[in-house]
């Protein structure tokens, strides 16, 4: 596990990318009414700060700006272009030079990434032969005439963006140059300060466990093989990504490498997700009168196997059934005393786990 350890160190960076921020941010506000429903389904209490922020930025798009957002969107999350940009330009230093790349940039790669975006968005599982058309604009419009789409119109619209590559090409490049410096602009320092104090929490967490790390915050996204860590990750700490994560060219021609953009709060998540299987494994135990009895005798004092079984009236094979859902909801431990394994009541825990269980089931907390 050391070695497992040092190896996934060695390979993860947490890095500031101006670039993916502003990434973020586009995607975010282009986006802010989807975000704000999926917020309330999912009972996720966006900070009142952010969306303070995130509605400033949205109410000083133009309506030009809102017009363009909405008739892109609808065919594919076109923020996904700039973080395609973003990734394979990594060596750009800044926003403004990333927006010249963009405009500088062969249109057959613009349309590849934009070709992309848009299987993502419709048969996400269809990539079988993009890689062989993806070096010309007209066989990429053919295949994306192919993807089923529900919507016709969704259809006929990108199909007529590949018909006009360069008036396509010039639209977006034009909305995404405008958003920064009409909008974006006057929050950039400010946003880099916030994500870098971001860095420092998550390096700390990293640190204490990478692999749990990787687990708990990658929802085992990233497998390891005969306890070999095969990727090389950068992570960006965003500001404007609310909910987990996005993974970022992670293909196995970059050799596994590639940028995970991590939401500056998502460890408060993680956080309510730990405590909320703690709370199921809690109910799970009060869920059987013999357990609850089991506590009851516990909170009394402590008592050894045997002695449950024969106060309780039930087999000492029961009785160790039921004590494993006891110390799956961490409510039970133990002391050997004279050959004997005392179990005892973790009274504090109890506590603690009740204060949680009213909170989830019935106060005003994040549930996810």
């Amino acid at each position: 596990m050391k070695n497992l350890d040092e190896n996934i160190i060695k390979n993860t960076k947490f890095i500031f990318n101006p670039c993916l921020e502003f990434t973020m941010a586009f995607t975010t506000i282009s986006k802010l009414n989807e975000l704000k429903k999926l917020a309330e389904d999912l009972n996720y209490s966006i900070s009142e700060e952010n969306i303070s922020l995130y509605d400033e930025m949205y109410n000083s798009l133009s309506k030009y700006m809102k017009s363009e957002i909405e008739y892109f969107n609808k065919i594919c999350m076109i923020g996904g272009i700039l973080a395609a940009y973003s990734a394979d330009f990594e060596d750009v230093e800044n926003v403004k030079s990333l927006l010249d790349v963009i405009d500088k940039s062969d249109e057959t790669l613009f349309f590849n990434y934009l070709g992309g975006m848009y299987i993502n968005s419709h048969e996400p599982t269809n990539h079988e032969g993009w890689d062989e058309v993806k070096n010309d604009i007209k066989k990429m419009q053919e295949y994306i005439e192919g993807v089923k789409v529900e919507d016709d119109e969704i259809k006929e619209s990108v199909s007529e963006l590949f018909k006009n590559p360069d008036e396509t090409k010039n639209r977006i490049s034009f909305l995404f140059r405008s958003f920064y410096e009409k909008i974006y602009i006057k929050y950039e320092k400010k946003v880099e300060e916030i994500c870098l104090g971001g860095i420092d929490k998550y390096k700390k967490i990293f640190l204490d466990n990478p692999k749990d790390f990787m687990e708990k915050y990658l929802l085992d996204f990233f497998k390891t093989k005969d306890e070999d860590w095969q990727y090389k990750i950068n992570f960006h700490i965003s500001l404007f990504k609310e909910l987990y994560f996005w993974i970022i060219n992670m293909h196995d021609y970059k050799q596994k490498a590639g940028w995970v953009v991590l939401g500056l709060n998502t460890d408060k998540i993680v956080q309510k997700k730990k405590q909320n299987e703690q709370v199921d494994n809690f109910l799970k135990a009060l869920s059987d009168p013999r357990r609850v009895k089991i506590i009851k005798l516990l909170a009394k004092k402590p008592h050894y196997g045997y002695e449950i079984a024969s106060i309780l009236e039930l087999t000492p094979a029961t009785v160790n059934h039921h004590m494993n859902f006891l110390f799956d909801a961490d409510i039970v431990g133990f002391n050997k005393i004279d050959n004997k394994v005392y179990f005892t009541l973790k009274k504090d825990k109890v506590r603690e786990l009740l204060r949680l269980t009213e909170e989830i089931l019935i106060g005003d907390s994040t549930i996810l």
